[in-house]
């Protein structure tokens, strides 16, 4: 695990600006806010509606881009929940102590425990609470990263956008504040209790404001965007890789982390920074659920069990040294999101025969054809000889064909700022400090080495509300 020391190292130059803030004179003084939220992705937005469903009146949403959403807005949208009509092949019906013994398996067995617990008990009610927005469900699937039958997802063409609208729509409904192009530079706490006062801010022509609030609630994601602080945790994540918020390097990724060095600077510890998630999205890969596609070398030989979690598929590439990858499926398969642009964008080829998928990959045809027929063989008796996939769902063998390039990305921090199950901010003595509150991304402590497919948004949500629901009683 990283220290809080060694963090503190790295953060030298990122200290610099909070030191410079801190100094300057007040600029302006704002009334009373009951709830200040930083950033305005789906943790952040849960956090504001819970705050004001809970009894907050005051409640502001910053953030420092002139956009809503965060990550979240990019999201396919998978979503885990466990439903008692949830139940998977074997025949064995969901429970939060299923779900909740995979996430910590899934992680490693590193995850806080009470987290967890947390997260997979609650994860019905924030199903169903954004279906009380007016989120349609589609589901169940295996979510890819993930092992049981309990992911789901928006009726939508952008599933994550969908989540997002819904709920800043309520927002907007109960009288939540909003203010965009502001960044927030620092934290205010009281110079003798060390409690969270409020931030510090910067808004578009340089002007510094003072916003006080009875509490701060963190929502401002991970750091996929800081390419020193994230190779610092992780070596092998060179600079050359670009984020999957920003997969073409052409765009922007607005997660530097800056909520988790805000928290930092003041005496907030952290937990697993180290374990940083890679996946591939250039996007090649069509489908949303395991066993529907294979993952080629550019020999067209497959490398890996496609069923195995994220990191286990992101280590093998990164160990393996593959600079890109291919995904191969059929016309049989259910396509995800955005099939039809990307096959018209060319991101995705169509192929009337194997042939030509060989000649798309300029790989040999003979190595592609044994591939694919062996493959073919297995699926037939439901059994991967060559990789031991447990979820084999169809052969690939009814044209056309559909494939696609992909290269691993930066996707998600694992780790993040310390919190206890009522998503208090904790310091390196493990007490809450006092009005500062953490949700999503932000955060660290249940995911352990390794983020079980489909658990991201469900715990914004989930964590989100707990943020604002806890936030809201020092509002009296």
């Amino acid at each position: 695990m990283i220290s809080r020391r060694q963090f503190l190292g790295s953060l030298a130059l990122a200290a610099a600006p909070l030191q410079l803030a801190s100094a300057q004179g007040v600029a302006h003084l704002d009334k009373l806010w009951d709830v200040i939220i930083i950033g305005s992705g789906l943790a952040g937005l849960s956090a504001a509606v819970s705050a004001k469903e809970n009894g907050a009146e005051r409640v502001l949403v910053i953030e420092k881009t002139p956009l809503l959403g965060g990550h979240s807005k990019f999201s396919s949208g998978s979503f885990c929940a466990c439903l008692p009509t949830n139940v998977d092949a074997q025949g064995r019906k969901d429970s939060p102590e299923l779900m909740g013994e995979e996430i910590f398996e899934g992680g490693g067995r590193i995850g806080n425990i009470e987290l967890i617990r947390t997260l997979a008990e609650q994860s019905r009610s924030a199903y169903e609470w954004l279906a009380s927005m007016g989120v349609r469900w589609s589901g169940p699937f295996i979510p890819v990263g993930a092992v049981y039958p309990r992911g789901f997802h928006a009726q939508a063409p952008l599933p994550g956008f969908d989540y997002v609208l819904k709920v800043n729509r309520t927002a907007r409904e109960l009288g939540v504040t909003f203010l965009f192009s502001h960044r927030v530079l620092d934290l205010l706490t009281d110079s003798k209790t060390g409690r969270v006062n409020g931030v510090v801010i910067r808004g578009e022509v340089g002007q510094l404001k003072y916003l006080l609030g009875k509490s701060v609630i963190i929502a401002t994601g991970g750091y996929t965007e800081d390419k020193a602080l994230r190779q610092k945790y992780d070596p092998r994540l060179s600079p050359s890789l670009t984020s999957t918020a920003n997969p073409y390097g052409r765009g922007l990724d607005t997660a530097t982390g800056d909520g988790l060095k805000m928290a930092v600077a003041i005496g907030a510890d952290t937990f697993d920074l180290e374990h940083i998630q890679t996946l591939f999205y250039l996007g090649g890969r069509l489908l949303d659920y395991v066993g529907g596609d294979i993952y080629l070398d550019p020999n067209g030989k497959r490398f890996v069990n496609e069923g195995e979690t994220l990191k286990e598929i992101s280590d093998t590439v990164l160990t393996l040294g593959l600079p890109e990858i291919w995904v191969l499926t059929d016309s049989k398969s259910h396509k995800g999101p955005n099939f039809e642009n990307r096959v018209k964008n060319g991101i995705v080829n169509k192929c009337a025969s194997l042939e030509e998928v060989a000649a798309v990959m300029h790989c040999p045809v003979s190595n592609l054809g044994d591939t694919v027929m062996a493959y073919n063989f297995d699926a037939a008796s439901g059994k991967d000889s060559q990789f031991h996939k447990t979820t084999v769902l169809q052969q690939i063998n009814l044209p056309p064909y559909f494939v696609g390039k992909e290269k691993l990305a930066v996707h998600y921090c694992c780790g993040g700022l310390k919190c206890d199950a009522k998503a208090r901010v904790l310091d390196i003595y493990e007490e809450p400090i006092g009005g500062l509150y953490v949700a999503g991304e932000a955060s660290g402590g249940i995911h352990g080495k390794n983020r079980m497919g489909g658990c991201s948004l469900v715990e914004c949500v989930v964590f989100g509300r707990i943020a604002g629901k806890e936030a809201a009683k020092l509002s009296s």
